[in-house]
């Protein structure tokens, strides 16, 4: 008998259309049918090299029973809501692949609407431009940006060493030129080029957001890139304007990703530092998320 078990676990085989049913039943308690599919096309893609199309031409496709293996160790990071883009290493944005790990975000759409906006402000401008992203992370922002316009020289800064070593992998693997910094925007430090643009999407949540957010979030994605001070909510904001008061150009623009709840605070702070044409913008979810401004 534990012949018989130990040969039907080395030989054991899942159609493919089996292997999508035992996700959809699996993961049913979280994510909707239409989600577990896109998923389960992710996975057989990113990891057997499968069309999304197989499942429909070659329903009878067969995995062996490593491949099974595999699944199986996919489909338990998943019931423990462990985001997908960790599990495989990589996300999607903008129009580019980013590798990614739980030391960085995962990019979000919305980021990819503050990028549009940046490309947008300069698509008339033919000079040489310098732009700061402040704490890039994976590096989404800074090498996006470095792709969409040559004339875009991009540097970008983050206090974690392990977010800057991902970032400078992507910008490799996606052939961008950006100049790296390990800097902490808390502390004073110099800065020795003049910029034109600073584009950040710092930490903006407080701590009873938290009630409002799913563990694939809250679990994995790193804490200190998602939360700011509740005593000072836009303490970032602050640090970064402080910045840009010395070494923003005048008539240079600031760009920030934002949190909502606090555009009227972040709107007075920019006042307050002599900024104008202020300007907020929502995102495609219809929540003000996006605001700049000229620095005077």
């Amino acid at each position: 008998m534990v012949i018989k078990r130990y040969l039907k676990t080395i030989f054991y085989t899942l159609k493919i259309t089996e292997a999508l049913a035992l996700f959809r039943e699996r993961l049913a308690f979280y994510l909707s049918k239409s989600e577990i599919d896109f998923y389960f096309k992710k996975i057989i893609s990113h990891y057997f090299d499968l069309e999304a199309t197989t499942l429909a031409l070659t329903p009878n496709h067969v995995f062996e029973s490593q491949e099974v293996k595999q699944l199986k160790e996919v489909l338990s990071d998943l019931e423990k809501q462990k985001p997908l883009q960790y599990i495989l290493g990589e996300a999607d944005f903008y129009h580019y692949t980013f590798k990614v790990s739980e030391d960085v975000l995962i990019p979000r759409p919305e980021t990819a609407e503050l990028i549009e906006w940046v490309k947008e402000s300069y698509s008339d401008t033919q000079k040489t431009l310098s732009l700061l992203d402040i704490g890039t992370g994976s590096g989404c922002i800074a090498v996006s940006l470095a792709l969409a316009n040559a004339n875009f020289k991009v540097y970008a800064l983050d206090k974690f060493q392990h977010a800057l070593n991902i970032a400078k992998e992507n910008a490799i693997n996606l052939e961008a030129k950006v100049s790296f910094f390990k800097h902490d925007i808390t502390q004073n430090f110099q800065w020795e080029t003049p910029l034109d643009s600073i584009v950040s999407n710092p930490p903006y949540l407080i701590s009873n957001e938290k009630k409002q957010m799913r563990p694939n979030v809250l679990d994995y994605e790193p804490y200190s890139a998602l939360f700011t001070p509740d005593k000072n909510p836009i303490y970032f904001y602050e640090k970064i304007v402080s910045f840009a008061q010395l070494y923003l150009k005048k008539n240079g623009y600031i760009f920030f990703e934002i949190n909502p709840t606090f555009v009227k605070s972040i709107v007075s702070l920019l006042e307050e530092n002599s900024y104008s044409n202020i300007e907020i913008r929502k995102d495609a979810y219809g929540k003000e998320r996006m605001i700049k401004a000229i620095k005077n």
